[in-house]
């Protein structure tokens, strides 16, 4: 049994909002796990909320989650192709019998289910084999900001999480679902701290957001602020340089786009 697994070469990308924007660009798309849950209204008031971005793209989005009053709070704001279920369960959205989808996404959403492998079998019904594109994103067990945190004595996790995904543990669960994974990427949510021939085609996406109470400082209090971190902020770099020539799946996140064959 051999288990050492030689990692790919593969695309990094700048955050996920944006890549899945442009995977699903003009075309009619399922989105499991809409709301956000916990982070919703804040990401709402902020137009941050990646179905809000989807349905501003797609000819056609249906949400879906399990989150009640987080579906009820998007049909009030006009978004009409949402409703509650259990994707899971095949009882349990009786209005998308039938249908099928150009794109489905699971966007970090695995990570907080009991059973995910169950979710990737069930999305199934709503595939097109050889057309319909299944959109995975997941968290990185070894990302190098987890491993900042462990260094710390502390674990940075969401507290709903049930798992933590590696490339090749990902790969596993899809395969044994009975996808096919067609394309691999890792994402991040700060590339200013890659080498330059990581940083090469990678499209930064905004900058980190700055604690407002630390505008209303003054300059020297900012100037302070800023020396007291910068060692850290070196040795961050540092150590981000180092890994990331080694292999790019040191990053935030992975990305799996999945087919099925039959």
């Amino acid at each position: 049994m051999e288990f050492r697994h030689p990692l790919p070469t593969v695309r990094i990308v700048a955050e996920r909002h944006p890549f899945i924007v442009s995977r699903c660009r003009g075309k009619s798309v399922l989105h499991v796990g809409c709301v956000d849950s916990g982070l919703l209204m804040e990401r709402f008031a902020r137009q941050e909320l990646l179905h809000q971005k989807l349905d501003k793209v797609c000819t056609r989005v249906v949400g879906v989650d399990v989150d009640a009053p987080g579906i009820e709070f998007l049909a009030r704001q006009g978004f009409k192709d949402v409703f509650v279920a259990d994707i899971s369960d095949p009882d349990s959205a009786p209005e998308l019998a039938g249908q099928t989808f150009d794109v489905i996404i699971l966007s970090e959403v695995l990570e907080h289910l009991p059973n995910p492998g169950l979710m990737l079998r069930a999305v199934m019904r709503y595939m097109r084999p050889g057309v319909t594109e299944l959109l995975v994103t997941v968290p990185n067990a070894f990302s190098v900001t987890g491993l900042f945190g462990m260094a710390q004595g502390v674990e940075h996790v969401h507290p709903d999480h049930n798992f933590y995904f590696s490339h090749v543990t990902l790969r596993n669960l899809i395969s044994k679902a009975g996808l096919q994974v067609a394309e691999e990427l890792v994402y991040t949510f700060d590339g200013r701290n890659l080498p330059p021939r990581v940083r090469d085609g990678l499209e930064l996406g905004r900058s980190p957001s700055v604690d407002p109470a630390m505008l209303r400082n003054g300059p020297m209090k900012r100037l302070y602020w800023k020396a007291r971190a910068w060692p850290a902020t070196v040795l961050r770099r540092s150590v981000n340089r180092f890994l990331f020539r080694k292999s790019v799946f040191w990053a935030d996140g992975l990305v799996a786009i999945c087919t099925r064959s039959s």
